[in-house]
């Protein structure tokens, strides 16, 4: 494979991100593996297999979805539009200059899956095979791509999984990045959720989150509060936390982690409550 100059150059700020990571004493090195001990295969919507390579022992776990449904999350689904009007413009068709057409009330889903899966590419894939296969991306891809590159952040994997097998949890990062200072950014991605429903909601979360509204936003917020407590039990380390939402228009915004407060406190306290919740399940 041939490498033009601007890929070498977009490889050498990669490595220098990476330099800088290493030098500010987070471990970029465990974004690749668990110290190489266990193998991790996604299950789709059952969540995750783990099997040890050390005892070769099967473990399941549960995905994101199910531990903060059962958890933390109230029991009404948030919505994804205000309006009958609006859904009513869902039931056409939707074509974009990647040479997709969305139709019906599906096609906000499958879009919003085209999104992640070209965000995920463009993170993993070496430019070259990125441009071989892409010759125009969908305009909410774009829009991610240029607010990531506007708050300094560098992609370095997608859907990368954290698990834990004490509590038999596992979810996976929609994009790790490098910020400016080489610290580590988890960012959980949404798409849709059209005409200002992603921050609003008349509900409110369980306790010990009962003050938070279960909206859209927030419940990104806490899957990704999920990940980073499960990562934080494995390397001693705090991850930065951004929800960035993509609406159908094209519009990107960034959300920080919000009314959680402490990432640390507030990861601690989400890991109290799963595992008592766990150990009254198997009681």
């Amino acid at each position: 494979m041939q490498f033009t100059r601007e890929d070498r150059e977009r490889y050498q700020r990669l490595v220098d991100r990476r330099t800088a990571c290493r030098q500010s004493q987070t471990s970029l090195a465990d974004l690749t593996s668990y110290l190489g001990t266990d193998t991790l295969e996604h299950c789709g919507a059952s969540g995750f297999r783990v099997e040890s390579t050390l005892t070769k022992c099967t473990t399941q776990l549960s995905g994101a979805h199910r531990i903060l449904g059962t958890y933390i999350w109230s029991d009404s689904p948030v919505r994804s539009a205000t309006s009958k009007k609006r859904k009513r413009k869902r039931r056409g068709s939707l074509r974009f200059d990647n040479g997709r057409t969305y139709f019906g009330s599906a096609g906000g889903l499958t879009r919003g899956l085209d999104v992640h899966t070209e965000l995920a590419r463009f993170v993993m894939w070496p430019p070259t095979r990125f441009r071989a296969l892409y010759t125009a991306v969908d305009p909410m891809t774009k829009a991610a791509l240029v607010l990531l590159k506007k708050l300094g952040y560098t992609g370095v994997h997608a859907e990368y999984m954290v698990y834990s097998t004490a509590l038999r949890v596992g979810t996976a990062v929609d994009l790790v990045c490098l910020d400016a200072t080489g610290g580590i950014v988890f960012i959980e991605l949404k798409t849709g959720y059209d005409d200002g429903v992603f921050t609003k909601s008349r509900k409110t979360m369980c306790a010990p989150f009962q003050q938070i509204r279960d909206s859209a936003l927030n419940r990104a917020r806490t899957q990704l509060l999920l990940a980073i407590m499960l990562y934080r039990r494995n390397h001693d380390l705090t991850p930065r936390g951004i929800v960035l939402h993509v609406d159908s228009r094209g519009c990107a915004m960034s959300f920080d982690m919000g009314n959680l407060g402490s990432t640390a406190a507030s990861a601690e306290t989400l890991y109290a409550v799963i595992a008592a919740g766990r150990q009254t399940k198997q009681r």
